[in-house]
């Protein structure tokens, strides 16, 4: 009957694990902890996140009905989506698949964060110090009002993004860091011309980090005023601007910081094989050989894979009246 399809909350009897699923499904008599479906990474986040004391249900359709949030901690409204590369091309997710999962969480009251399987695969420490620092679970934590503002430079600055931020280090005019007593690096700040003639005049945020798995209390107020005073020293600099990835935030610090939010970009993308993303900038339309974007892409084996749309935040210097 249709009843067999409706969903259920069960508890296992070996783990104590409650999931939710239809009584169609629980008829197989499966725990997704005692005997796990889904994808190795997908579990291995999950229990992870288990590791950090929270309880977790899998492929869990209650939050967003009919829709389906991979890993959800109902006690922190706090939701995972593993997303793997193959299946979550543009050959069978949609340009606003993910963007869309976010939405519906958000009106829910629910923060989602979306993983990729290439970042889960190469930068999985990464990944947990996100996820530990969303629940408040950082190992250490410091306030930035203890620490120092020193000029960072580029050697440093590559090292500690590409050992921190998601997406890795980018070339920029200036990085800022704090440093505590001992002369550790605890966050950095880099920034750089914008890309976009829109944003002429501004020096965009490039980069803000901290350390894995530390939490340095207003750190982002601290190096973002230290970057703004910096502003005012450039002839004619009209402030700083920045993007936020809503597929991991949502830019509360930056409005907290002082900044205004003024606008929002298309979902973002890139480009795959099913092994990797690449970055949308390095394939292009050939117009020597007359090729198209897509023949360029077909002509390599890729596919768009989309992501969600980037918050736009900006700080302006006041004119003097």
């Amino acid at each position: 009957t249709n009843a067999r399809h409706n969903n259920l909350e069960f508890k296992c009897k070996s783990c104590g694990l409650h999931q939710t699923t239809s009584l169609n499904h629980a008829t197989t008599k499966r725990c997704i902890q005692c005997d796990p479906v889904g994808s190795k990474p997908q579990i291995e986040i999950d229990r992870y996140v288990r590791s950090l004391g929270f309880c977790t249900s899998m492929c869990d359709r209650k939050p967003i009905a009919p829709y389906e949030i991979d890993i959800y901690l109902q006690e922190k409204n706090f939701g995972i989506e593993f997303n793997g590369l193959y299946f979550h091309s543009e050959n069978f997710k949609n340009k606003e698949y993910h963007a869309f999962k976010s939405a519906e969480c958000n009106k829910n009251g629910i923060q989602l964060i979306h993983i990729f399987e290439d970042e889960w695969n190469h930068k999985s420490e990464i990944c947990q110090s996100i996820i530990s620092h969303k629940l408040g679970k950082s190992s250490f934590k410091i306030a930035a009002r203890k620490c120092t503002i020193k000029h960072v430079d580029r050697s440093i600055r590559k090292e500690f993004f590409n050992s921190t931020h998601i997406d890795g280090d980018v070339k920029s005019s200036y990085c800022l860091g704090l440093f505590t007593d001992d002369n550790i690096l605890v966050a950095c700040l880099s920034l750089r011309k914008p890309s976009h003639r829109k944003y002429e005049g501004f020096l965009e945020i490039a980069r803000f980090s901290s350390l894995l798995n530390t939490s340095v209390m207003g750190g982002l107020g601290k190096l973002s005023n230290a970057a703004f005073d910096l502003c005012k020293t450039i002839p004619d600099c009209k402030g700083l601007m920045t993007y936020v990835d809503t597929r991991l935030g949502n830019g509360h610090g930056y409005v907290s910081a002082g900044f205004s939010k003024i606008g929002e970009t298309g979902n973002r993308f890139w480009w795959t094989a099913g092994h990797e993303r690449i970055d949308r900038f390095k394939i292009r339309a050939n117009k020597e050989e007359g090729l198209t974007e897509q023949e360029v892409a077909d002509s390599l084996g890729v596919v768009k894979i989309w992501g969600c749309p980037n918050l736009i935040f900006e700080k302006r210097i006041l004119a003097v009246q």
